[in-house]
């Protein structure tokens, strides 16, 4: 399975398959042995190749990639407090299966209004964001415009000044 030199491809491959890697929260480890399989290479030389050369090109993506994978390890879409697993289900027979479902639907529910609140959060916190740039922008403007203004009088007035001379 040897190849020998890398190529820009080969180190892209590489750094892409690293970073996704590490947005998922999973190891270096990993992401070497998969890229190793796309590349046909050993995670080994894949682990070198990025620790020697690769990795330097992308610190800022890196630290980006491993928050993501924190805070992703950290979240889940589903409370797994309310849903019932398989055994579960099949261990309480005398529970109906309407039931069941209501429960799950319920779960989802919750999940769901979970996701509006923040939605709504965000889109907020957008608008507000716009009106502050739209604001910043205007200010901006008007600045401008004084100062053309100012100029202007500048001009013309030294203009004024040698036309009452003559």
């Amino acid at each position: 399975m040897r190849k020998d030199s890398w190529s820009t491809n080969d180190d892209i491959l590489l750094a892409q398959t690293v970073l996704s890697t590490l947005r998922l929260g999973k190891t270096q480890l990993t992401a070497f042995q998969e890229a190793g399989e796309k590349l046909g290479r050993t995670a080994a030389s894949c682990g070198f190749r990025w620790n020697s050369e690769v990795r330097k090109l992308y610190g800022e993506e890196i630290r980006v990639a491993k928050s993501e994978g924190k805070s992703n390890k950290n979240k889940s879409v589903v409370d797994h407090d309310t849903v019932l697993s398989i055994k579960e289900i099949i261990e309480q027979p005398s529970e109906p299966v309407n039931s069941v479902m209501d429960n799950a639907m319920n779960a989802i529910k919750i999940e769901y209004n979970k996701l509006y609140d923040a939605h709504e959060k965000v889109v907020a916190e957008n608008n507000l964001l716009k009106k502050r740039l739209q604001e910043n922008l205007w200010t901006e403007d008007l600045s401008l415009l004084l100062e053309i203004i100012d100029k202007a009088k500048t001009i013309t007035g030294s203009t004024n000044k040698k036309t009452s001379a003559s």
